[in-house]
């Protein structure tokens, strides 16, 4: 991957906690506070209100700190930004590159955000489930990959002009980031035209990243090439036919809707889960009746090395029984209220060295959150995990066919002029 795509940038790393600070889940919620923050309000004031944004993070001091940016700016609602934390967890971060009030800022992967696209990826993953890249659409996590995540932007943002130590005179100029070497090579195998900057580049750009999630995303592939993947990038074997090559990406942008928590993937989850999908993740009451409000509150323990409650069952009379997610089972919020239909495959699904269920759901317990319950938008965001888990795991079999497909024929590193 490193050698397609020239540029990378680690994600960013806060390092303030995972709420009540910089980070939140509403929106509104982040806006009000740093609203506050950027106010009158004095210091004693505002860590009563916010006492998050006042905890001592790795030599993070809140009184300098708060002063250097209020002596020289305002609250900026264009800094509120989303954030992919964990696989499937999106939250907003208010991304302030001054003044240590972020830990690793990182202003580079500001530079680059807007209109962007990154593949998240790791070198030498720990877990094998880190073998997995994410696009990401945003901001995103230095641990949205436990071991540590790099995000490669599918364009890079340079700056030119007659000085360029004169800002006002710096115009900005998108390219594609891609090896020059591999861009000249394709173009000619293909018949593309124009320069890093132009718009046949930037296009292959984002079906290249494609294309790596499709292949990084098939079981068969990760079972090939466990030990390689240990020690190094993902080596992507790239068709030569580009009709095999235009799958890849196709089914690849499959596996970015489902991975997307920001994106609609109701088509997408009925193409692959047909009938299924009603079944998959309702959430119910045990004897029936209505769920509400207060029924969602998150009693049971799923953080850390808590195990929750995930309770195996047989196929119900509106359930079809499928090879694709083995064991059915119910995953129950407290004593009473429970999300029907989570299949064994689907509970115990990892990506990026987590648990994907269990680590969302780890956050929001009841205890962690000051007694608050889910809120019906959570409990919905809850279903479309559990059915975009289960449709990219339907989706597996096709990811094995394709890249067995792209083996048979790749293009050679010394073709790309890599070697």
């Amino acid at each position: 991957m490193d050698e397609l795509f020239p540029t990378s940038i680690q994600g960013v790393n806060p390092n303030r906690g995972l709420t009540g600070s910089v980070i939140e889940i509403d929106r509104e919620v982040l806006e009000a506070r740093m609203n506050d923050y950027y106010s009158k309000k004095t210091d004693d004031q505002l860590r009563s209100a916010h006492p998050g944004l006042f905890e001592d993070w790795a030599g993070y001091d809140p009184k300098s700190v708060r002063a250097a940016l209020c002596s020289e700016q305002n609250f900026s609602g264009t800094k509120i930004v989303p954030y992919l934390l964990f696989p499937l967890d999106s939250r907003y971060l208010y991304y302030e590159c001054e003044a240590n009030l972020l830990n690793r800022p990182r202003p580079e992967l500001w530079k680059n955000l807007s209109d962007n696209e990154f593949l998240v990826a790791v070198p030498q993953p720990r877990r094998y489930s880190e073998t997995r890249p994410l696009l990401a659409f945003g901001a995103f996590d230095l641990h949205l990959h436990d071991r540590g995540s790099v995000g490669f932007p599918a364009d890079v943002l340079h700056t030119v002009g007659d000085n360029e130590h004169l800002f006002e005179h710096q115009v900005p100029v998108r390219e594609a980031n891609l090896s020059e070497a591999v861009w000249n090579a394709v173009r000619q195998m293909w018949g593309l035209e124009g320069g890093l900057g132009g718009k046949d580049a930037r296009t292959l750009v984002h079906s290249l990243f494609r294309t790596c999630l499709a292949i990084c995303h098939s079981p068969q592939y990760e079972t090939d090439h466990k030990d390689s993947l240990a020690a190094d990038w993902a080596h992507i074997p790239l068709p030569a036919d580009r009709a095999l090559f235009d799958e890849l990406s196709a089914a690849g942008e499959d596996v970015a809707v489902l991975l997307n928590p920001l994106a609609n993937a109701t088509t997408t989850m009925k193409r692959l889960l047909r009938s299924e999908a009603s079944s998959l993740g309702p959430i119910k009451r045990l004897g029936g009746g209505n769920v509400g409000a207060d029924d969602l509150i998150l009693t049971y323990s799923y953080f850390g090395a808590a195990r929750g409650r995930w309770r195996p069952r047989s196929n119900q009379e509106n359930e079809s029984a499928s090879d694709y997610w083995g064991q059915p089972g119910d995953l129950f919020l407290n004593e009473k209220v429970y999300v029907s239909n989570v299949p064994e495959r689907v509970w115990k699904y990892q990506l990026g060295g987590y648990p994907v269920l269990k680590k969302w759901l780890g956050y929001r317990q009841s205890k962690r959150r000051r007694d608050q319950p889910l809120s019906f938008q959570e409990a919905e965001v809850l279903r479309g995990m559990v059915q975009r888990i289960a449709a990219l795991i339907v989706l597996h079999s096709t990811l094995d066919k394709l890249y067995d497909r792209a083996t048979t024929a790749p293009i050679r590193s010394q073709d790309l002029g890599l070697v």
